[in-house]
């Protein structure tokens, strides 16, 4: 009889371990198959968060857009107001020309009048600081 009962409890334990290992493996293929699904098809959780993500992603995208082309707008109106200047500067006839020429060399040579003279009141000063600081240093 104690053969018997230890039989039994042999044969319990390799119920209760293998009903514990087919529990295991049952729950192991599940979850692996619940991984393998969520990768396949995406639920409408992850589907609407990576909607928002990339409308994220594009709304700065549009404003990096938006904002070259305000720049380059910028600088296509500067380039018209150019072009103006330089038509309105070829429809020039050779006496308006010519005035705007004289204009531009008289102040270019009221500026070389101004500059010779603060020039040579600028060498004078230097001259004679140096000069007084010979005369002076000669003493010591």
């Amino acid at each position: 009889m104690a053969e018997m009962d230890y039989l039994i409890i042999q044969i319990i334990g390799l119920v209760v371990g293998a009903g514990a290992a087919f529990s295991g493996l049952t729950a192991l293929l599940s979850y692996r198959r619940e991984q393998r699904r969520k990768k396949e098809a995406p639920t409408i959780e992850d589907k609407i968060t990576a909607l928002a993500e990339n409308l994220k992603s594009s709304l700065s995208v549009i404003s990096e857009i938006e904002s070259e082309i305000e720049s380059r707008s910028q600088i296509v109106s500067k380039l018209k107001d150019d072009v103006k200047r330089y038509e309105k500067l070829k429809e020039l006839n050779e006496a308006q020309v010519e005035a705007v020429a004289q204009t531009i060399r008289g102040e270019i040579a009221g500026e070389s009048r101004k500059s010779l003279w603060r020039n040579a009141i600028i060498t004078f000063i230097v001259a004679m600081i140096f000069f007084f600081l010979g005369f002076w240093l000669r003493g010591v």
